[in-house]
């Protein structure tokens, strides 16, 4: 990987996944239906481009986030902070003010204001409200990843992770990144999560043990005779797509089970867990 190829996608060496991502899916899109020979020859090299970054960002060589996107990431988590505390003070379940009193109700004969309920209790309450979701990591499966279940809606997702940034937005078929978790990736169809992805860095594992980082060897033990094993479209030899599904008398549909991406030094830098849409290799594209 050289500077050549984050000029390729017309990105500065230090700009974050979410930018790059961007970029390559704007090239693709603007190339998509060229056949003459200049052209084939511009998105092969913007594909190659594209997986080496990719590649080198999952073993964590290239810098996490640029400077700019970290000031950016700062002030959104203090606006929906803010926005939160708002929230629970403006609902039926806001805290008490320590001291307050609440008027009688008419008809219940006392003659003056009472003490509210114990603020611990009320605090105990409400403490539900104030907790963050819950993260994108742990256990990836075919399933999906924590609170992103396979098989849930756009609406029931972001109820569950928070706001989506969509990077591909078709009618049939979108990918989008929680705004809270950028190292995952969702790829819905038809309104429904088929996909979830998982770039380093992140904790999660699948549920034989691999995870962002494991080698192809490890891949190959967790998962025996049944991986099945493609040369990488983009990435140089010998980085694979190494995919296992499920028995078909296992299966809840068609194509389901974990598909893992190697970089050419034999080390996984992407998970996938899901169905249908599993082998898709750009997103929706």
């Amino acid at each position: 990987m050289t500077d050549e190829d984050f000029a390729t996608l017309g990105v500065q060496p230090d700009a974050d996944m979410v930018v790059i991502d961007a970029a390559f899916h704007a090239l693709m899109t603007k190339h998509r239906g060229l056949s003459d020979a200049p052209s084939r020859e511009r998105v092969r090299c913007i594909k190659v481009a594209y997986a080496r970054i990719q590649a080198e960002r999952g073993r964590g060589v290239l810098p996490a986030v640029s400077k700019r996107s970290e000031r950016i990431a700062v002030a959104i988590f203090v606006m929906i902070c803010v926005s939160g505390l708002l929230a629970v003070g403006m609902s039926a379940y806001d805290l008490p003010r320590f001291g307050s009193v609440t008027p009688s109700a008419p008809d219940s004969g006392a003659s003056g204001p009472v003490a509210d309920e114990d603020p611990v209790a009320r605090f105990e309450q409400v403490r539900p409200r104030l907790e963050r979701r819950p993260t994108l990591d742990g256990t990836l499966s075919v399933e999906g990843l924590g609170p992103a279940r396979i098989g849930m809606s756009i609406e029931d997702v972001q109820q569950s992770v928070g706001s989506l940034n969509f990077r591909q937005d078709f009618e049939a078929c979108k990918v989008a990144t929680p705004v809270e978790n950028t190292s995952v990736s969702l790829l819905f169809e038809y309104g429904l999560l088929t996909r979830v992805s998982v770039y380093g860095p992140n904790p999660a594992q699948t549920p034989r043990g691999i995870r962002i980082g494991s080698t192809t060897e490890q891949v190959r033990a967790a998962y025996g005779p049944d991986l099945i094993e493609e040369a990488h479209v983009y990435a140089e030899a010998p980085a694979q797509y190494l995919t296992y599904l499920l028995p078909e008398s296992e299966r809840g549909g068609p194509g389901e089970g974990v598909r893992f991406e190697t970089d050419p030094s034999g080390r996984v830098v992407v998970m996938h867990g899901g169905r249908g849409s599993l082998g898709y290799i750009e997103g929706c594209l």
